[in-house]
C-alpha cells in the first residue's frame, strides 16, 4: 500500500492516539499486541478496516516482531521443559 493512498487526516489521528514508536518493555509490548487484536477482531466480525486501519495494524505487526526478535528465551533444561509440559 503505498503512503499516497492513505489519508494524511485519518491516519494521523490513529497515531495520535497511538504513538508509534520502538518497543522497549513488556507492558508497551502487551499494549500494542491488544491493539493488534481489537483491530483483528473489528475485521473477524465482518467489519472493513480502513486502509488507515489497516496501515496502523501492519505498523503495530512489524513492531511487534522486532521487539520479538530481540527478546532472548531462558536457557532451560530439557527435563523442566518436559515436566512442565506435563502438568497440562
Amino acid at each position: 500500500m503505498a503512503i499516497a493512498e492513505l489519508s494524511a487526516t485519518k491516519y494521523g489521528k490513529l497515531l495520535s492516539a497511538v504513538p508509534p514508536k520502538v518497543i522497549e518493555t513488556r507492558a508497551e509490548f502487551d499494549r500494542v499486541v491488544a491493539l493488534m487484536e481489537a483491530l483483528d477482531r473489528r475485521e473477524v466480525q465482518g467489519e472493513t478496516l480502513s486502509r488507515e486501519q489497516s496501515a496502523l495494524r501492519d505498523l503495530l505487526e512489524h513492531l511487534v516482531k522486532i521487539y520479538d526478535d530481540r527478546i532472548e528465551l531462558p536457557l532451560t533444561p530439557p527435563h523442566r521443559m518436559v515436566r512442565f509440559r506435563s502438568l497440562d
